[in-house]
């Protein structure tokens, strides 16, 4: 015995309420999968004062959220993000070895694409991130936790940092 047109109706809708939104995640999903784009970092930015900067020698400062993709891809080796601070051009993070310290801990250890004399190091405990950027220019980046899952991105003058036990004690 046949279905009568209204329940045949009924059936159809809701075939479609939910094949349609199983298409659409499907396609998000495998969209970025294909797609090849390096995910950014950064999501939003706010820029602070120099009152909000940790460091005295902090030349600018921004408040910012960082993307969950983006940070899945700090979390392994071989991940590159794009880092874009202060609107200047992007910097392509390569992560080239992670030191994992336990399930939800570790340290993220990379390069900037392009640039041989750049350091990354980002260390993570249980979902918050901080670390330092440094570039074969001479620039230095801090990251450090703010509230509400925000970061401070400081872009510190290293001639007001000091010099290093390290460097001082090679000579």
């Amino acid at each position: 015995m046949g279905l009568s047109k209204q329940e045949e109706k009924v059936r159809w809708g809701w075939r479609t309420a939910v094949f349609f939104p199983v298409l659409g995640l499907v396609g998000l999903t495998l969209g970025d999968w294909f797609s090849g784009k390096t995910p950014e970092l950064i999501l939003t930015t706010e820029v602070q004062t120099a009152a909000t900067a940790h460091a005295a020698g902090a030349k600018r400062v921004e408040k910012v959220i960082f993307s969950e993709k983006a940070l899945e891809e700090l979390a392994r080796q071989g991940g590159e993000v794009d880092l874009v601070a202060f609107g200047e051009n992007p910097m392509r993070i390569q992560v080239q070895k992670v030191n994992e310290a336990g399930e939800q801990s570790g340290v993220s250890l990379g390069k900037i694409a392009g640039d041989p004399d750049s350091q990354v190091v980002l260390a993570q405990e249980k979902g918050v991130w901080a670390g330092s950027v440094s570039t074969g220019d001479g620039r230095f980046l801090s990251i450090r936790p703010a509230n509400g899952g925000a970061y401070f991105l400081e872009e510190l003058d290293p001639a007001l940092m000091g010099e290093c036990g390290t460097c001082a004690a090679s000579r």
